[in-house]
């Protein structure tokens, strides 16, 4: 659906990431909406807007944790004149990451446990299409290591890496290097290697926390 926003639809907003895309809680008369808009790249967000319409035709169990789509369109005049921008769907509360990097179980909890648990089950539950593509032995595993690995010749974060604990705001983590290995031989990862290794068949995409 293609909406046409002036720069006085911006007087009420708040900037929740500024980064390669700008990105509003902006008020509406319909209530608050999140609206991404493209700094430098149109084409860039576009690909984005078709992935995520992809993604929601042809898996339905990922479309139903998806927030809704609201439109998108070109901003008309001002200093974002030109760039285009999406619309979606509000939802309030913390983020994943947000919630994990606050938390005050020094170790995962329960209640880690059961949000980490509600995304593994979705992703099963998407794995399950039939359209997904089976040939994804050892992706997950290979792709996590290979990451770490690569990350791990940066100075700092090698130095990181080496150290048995990590404090984080006051509070003690596991180190980087016991936490992949614990993430990679879990039951839970096990379990979504031996259930169904897929990929979607839209080639790469990924969620944010």
């Amino acid at each position: 659906m293609s909406i046409a926003l002036t720069p006085d639809d911006f007087h009420h907003h708040r900037v929740l990431k500024d980064g390669s895309f700008l990105v509003l809680a902006l008020d509406r008369p319909e209530g608050t909406v999140v609206c991404k808009i493209a700094k430098e790249d149109n084409a860039k967000i576009q690909r984005e807007i078709d992935r995520i319409r992809q993604l929601k035709e042809r898996y339905i169990h990922l479309a139903k944790w998806m927030p809704a789509s609201l439109g998108d369109g070109i901003i008309q005049g001002g200093v974002l004149g030109g760039r285009l921008f999406s619309l979606q769907e509000f939802v309030s509360g913390p983020t994943l990451s947000q919630w994990m990097q606050t938390s005050a179980e020094p170790h995962p909890g329960p209640e880690t446990k059961s949000i980490i648990g509600g995304v593994v089950s979705h992703l099963l539950d998407h794995f399950e299409d039939h359209r997904s593509i089976d040939n994804a032995q050892g992706w997950f595993d290979g792709m996590i290591r290979a990451a770490f690995t690569r990350i791990v010749d940066i100075p700092l974060i090698n130095s990181v890496a080496r150290m048995p604990e990590i404090l984080i705001n006051g509070k003690r983590r596991r180190g980087l290097r016991d936490s992949v290995e614990r993430i990679v031989t879990s039951d839970t990862f096990d379990r979504l290697i031996r259930k169904s290794p897929a990929i979607s068949d839209l080639g790469h995409w990924n969620f944010h926390g």
